[in-house]
């Protein structure tokens, strides 16, 4: 019985978090500048036909602007397909999509990608490279390569301890907040509790002046109707149902801060 309960409480848990994460994603669609987007995509390296996001707001039904979408990938395009963008790559330690340029282009932006690479790859630069956040992509040359990734791991390592301080904190920022929406949810049925009772006598009192045993207007102990009370119920129902979507999402933000926390702890000890 109890594993049953158990299963129900997941599977409830699971679909709301679905529910909230597709709402999240529909206004996310609804508020992108598709032209500024379609340019990311191409300064990415990426087609928009294979964009991840683009899919996602389609499975969305959202309305998107294919038309900016598009001019804006052509004029990322052509700021990509030049040697000076893919000397920049290289200097990040990015790849370069050499098939999304045509005309010879490529031939071009080929060695001066390979030269951003080499200043990459000095080990003077290793730590603030790992320090950025990116994983090593395994982008430098064998010659270099030696060097550079103990300087790297640094730089890595000081990223990861941050994130991990920053999600725990936020974690246990977000348990602080439960605590107050549990302690005025609980607030909340103690008062539905109070209320209900004085519902109840007050319901008791109406039979009695039906019968003729009570004369007194009825009024309750606060001096509400038996309206008054019925509608002050349901709007503290309503508030503790609100409460308990926000514990719930803050309860699923913050298992999503610590398992982040525990993989970047994780992660440093492989470095």
């Amino acid at each position: 019985m109890i594993f049953r309960i158990q299963a129900c409480f997941a599977i409830i848990m699971l679909s709301f978090c679905f529910a909230s994460c597709s709402s999240a994603l529909k206004r996310s669609c609804e508020a992108t500048n598709w032209f500024e987007y379609g340019e990311l995509v191409a300064k990415r390296g990426q087609r928009t036909s294979t964009d991840s996001f683009v899919s996602q707001c389609e499975k969305e039904e959202v309305q998107i602007d294919h038309s900016a979408l598009s001019q804006g990938f052509q004029k990322g395009l052509s700021e990509y397909c030049t040697p000076e963008f893919a000397y920049q790559l290289g200097r990040r330690g990015d790849p370069l999509s050499q098939d999304m340029c045509s005309g010879g282009q490529e031939r071009l932006m080929k060695p001066k990608h390979a030269e951003g690479i080499v200043e990459y790859c000095q080990p003077s630069n290793g730590s603030a490279a790992g320090a950025t956040g990116k994983k090593y992509n395994q982008i430098c040359p064998k010659t270099l390569e030696a060097a550079f990734i103990p300087e790297f791991n640094k730089g890595r390592k000081k990223f990861l301890a941050g994130v991990m301080i920053q999600r725990q904190g936020e974690a246990d920022d977000l348990e602080r907040e439960i605590n107050d929406l549990e302690r005025r949810q609980q607030q909340g049925v103690f008062e539905i509790q109070n209320l209900e009772f004085e519902k109840t006598r007050l319901v008791h009192h109406m039979s009695g002046i039906a019968t003729g045993q009570n004369t007194v207007q009825p009024l309750s102990s606060t001096g509400k109707t038996l309206q008054q009370l019925e509608s002050d119920i349901s709007n503290l129902r309503n508030e503790n149902g609100q409460m308990g979507n926000e514990i719930r999402q803050r309860r699923a933000r913050q298992t999503s801060l610590r398992k982040e926390a525990r993989e970047a702890q994780a992660e440093i000890l492989t470095l």
